[in-house]
């Protein structure tokens, strides 16, 4: 069942991360099909948001149990730097000291 169709051609790697305004329906629809099409998914879900707790609590399950990884944003963003010896270490900090103070993590 193809929810939403996936080229594999405009996919530009295999590992792909879904962040998008509403989770059971931008988020889960296009997590669906790209699984069912062989991808390797993860969901930003701290990205999305829903109506009310019910749907959050019926589309992330959804999509773990079709294969998703579902993930926040700081960790996905540590992830992607890989080596912490990398010279765009810095700017990626003040990236997530930014968001951090956005999201009153921190003062």
């Amino acid at each position: 069942m193809h929810l939403f169709p996936i080229s594999r051609e405009k996919v530009v790697s295999k590992y792909n991360i879904i962040d998008c305004p509403l989770t059971d329906v931008c988020v889960a629809f296009p997590a669906l099909s790209a699984i069912e099409a062989g991808y390797d998914i993860v969901a930003a879900i701290d990205g999305s948001g829903t109506i009310n707790k019910t749907v959050r609590e019926t589309a992330v399950p959804r999509m773990i149990q079709a294969g998703a990884t579902i993930m926040t944003g700081f960790p996905i963003m540590a992830e992607l730097q890989g080596d912490w010896k990398k010279s765009t270490i810095p700017d990626m900090v003040r990236s997530l000291q930014n968001i951090a103070k956005v999201w009153s993590y921190c003062k």
